[in-house]
C-alpha cells in the first residue's frame, strides 16, 4: 500500500518534468522490497557494526546478493516496459489540479475530502487536450521541428542539435530517438531547407543563406533563419529571424484557425518573457548579420 501511494503521489511530477511514467513501478517495488528489508538493510547495519573488527566482508557479500536481486528486478521491469510510458508534456495547470486534489484528500478527514478526486479527474482532459506546437525553433535558429501529416515532428538541423531534438521528442511523447525517418519529407539545398506541415500543407522554409530570403519570403508561410530577414518579409510570412531569436530565444508556433483563402496565422510563444531578466543574454547585436 505504501508503494502504491508513493507511486501515485510521484507519478504526476515525473510525467510533468520528464515526460515519463513507470507503469510497472508497483510490481518492481513489490519484487525488490523484500530484498531491501530482509537482506540489504540488515546486512548494511551489521557490516557497520563489524567494521571496527575487520569482519565486514561477510555481511557485505550477503548484502551484494540483495543488491544483485534489486538490479535484476530493475532490468527486467525496464525490458518489459520498453517503449511504454512516454507521455507528452502537460501544462502546468494539469499538475496544479493534481496537487490541489491530493492536498484536499490528505489534509481533511471528513467525508467531503473525497471532493479532491474532482480536480484530479479534471487534470486528465486538461493534459490530453492541451494544444501542441506545430513548429518549434531552437534559440540558434538552426534546429527546427515541423509537425507532419502523421502528427509527428520532422526535423531540420538534427546534426549538431541532438540534445534539443531529443527534448522535443520527449516533450511530444514520441518514443523515437532522432531516427532516420525524423528528417523524412525535408528537402534541402545549399541555401536552406523546406518542409510542409500536416495542417493544410503550410510551407516552412529554413534559410541558411541570406540569398534564400528572396524566394522563401515570397513562397513560404513561415520563414526561419539565424540571419536577419528583409524588412518586407514579415508582411507575407511569419518570420523567426535573428532579431526575434535574440529577443525571445526558442520559439513555439501554434497555428490559429483561418478561413478559406486566408493566410496561415500563428500564435507565437517564446522562451524569454517580454520583460527580460538580469541573467538573460543581451539583445544587443540582433540587428547585425
Amino acid at each position: 500500500l505504501t508503494s502504491l501511494i508513493a507511486g501515485l503521489a510521484t507519478t504526476p511530477f515525473g510525467a510533468f518534468h520528464f515526460q515519463r511514467i513507470a507503469p510497472l513501478t508497483l510490481l518492481a517495488n513489490l519484487a525488490a522490497m523484500p530484498a531491501v528489508g530482509l537482506v540489504v538493510m540488515p546486512m548494511a547495519l551489521l557490516a557497520v557494526v563489524l567494521m571496527p573488527f575487520g569482519l565486514e566482508p561477510l555481511p557485505l557479500a550477503v548484502m551484494s546478493r540483495g543488491l544483485d536481486w534489486m538490479m535484476a528486478v530493475a532490468a527486467a521491469t525496464a525490458d518489459w516496459s520498453e517503449g511504454v510510458g512516454a507521455v507528452r508534456m502537460a501544462p502546468a495547470s494539469a499538475l496544479l489540479l493534481v496537487v490541489a486534489g491530493f492536498l484536499w484528500l490528505t489534509l481533511w478527514r471528513e467525508r467531503w475530502r473525497l471532493a479532491g478526486i474532482v480536480p484530479i479527474l479534471l487534470a486528465v482532459p486538461v493534459a490530453l487536450l492541451a494544444p501542441r506546437p506545430d513548429i518549434l525553433v531552437d534559440e540558434s535558429g538552426e534546429a527546427v521541428a515541423v509537425r507532419a501529416d502523421d502528427g509527428r515532428y520532422r526535423f531540420v538541423g538534427v546534426k549538431g542539435h541532438r540534445f534539443e531534438v531529443e527534448n522535443w521528442l520527449r516533450a511530444d511523447g514520441d518514443p523515437r530517438r532522432t531516427a532516420a525517418d525524423s528528417e523524412e519529407g525535408v528537402r534541402c539545398d545549399q541555401l536552406g531547407c523546406v518542409a510542409t506541415t500536416g495542417d493544410g500543407g503550410v510551407l516552412v522554409a529554413v534559410a541558411r543563406n541570406p540569398a534564400a530570403f528572396a524566394d522563401d519570403c515570397r513562397l513560404a508561410a513561415v520563414v526561419v533563419s539565424r540571419y536577419r530577414a528583409p524588412d518586407g518579409c514579415a508582411s507575407d510570412a511569419t518570420v523567426v529571424d535573428k532579431a526575434a531569436l535574440a529577443a525571445g530565444g526558442a520559439h513555439a508556433l501554434y497555428r490559429l484557425p483561418a478561413g478559406d483563402g486566408e493566410k496561415p496565422r500563428y500564435r507565437v510563444e517564446t522562451a524569454y518573457p517580454a520583460s527580460r531578466r538580469p541573467f538573460m543574454p543581451p539583445v544587443a547585436g540582433a540587428g547585425n548579420q
